[in-house]
């Protein structure tokens, strides 16, 4: 993972002595008007990687704002996204904005819209 990657921690496993969680590392990706990616388990190996937006936004977040929260409090990191067929990642920034993957973020904008908890719990607020 590149230097500015931070790891999510979403708990314990005892057994194993480690944390539980997900490296997540994003970039600007001016060719794609987006930005990249990448979600790897506790041990590197990737999980997802693809092009994001901001929830609330068409405009790809600058590289000197893609700070991934890394707050104590808990985060709905994996989600039933309204495109994929399975669960997506969601990424919860520092200052409050959420990247979702680039087919998925008007849709979840609109979920969002109708269930504010839901947000909140991605925010780890």
């Amino acid at each position: 993972m590149p230097a500015n990657a931070q790891f999510v921690q979403s708990g314990y496993d005892i057994a194993r002595n480690e944390p539980k969680g997900e490296w997540i590392a994003c970039r600007s990706d001016t060719g794609e008007d987006a930005n990249f990616c990448r979600v790897t388990d506790p041990h590197g190996m990737v999980i997802y990687e693809g092009d994001f937006l901001p929830v609330y936004g068409m405009d790809p977040v600058p590289d000197s704002k893609l700070k991934v929260a890394t707050n104590e409090e808990e985060k709905e990191l994996w989600i039933d996204g309204p495109t994929a067929d399975g669960p997506v990642p969601l990424i919860p920034l520092a200052d409050g904005d959420v990247l979702a993957p680039i087919g998925d973020a008007s849709s979840l904008a609109s979920r969002w819209s109708n269930d504010p908890a839901a947000l909140r719990r991605v925010q780890g607020r």
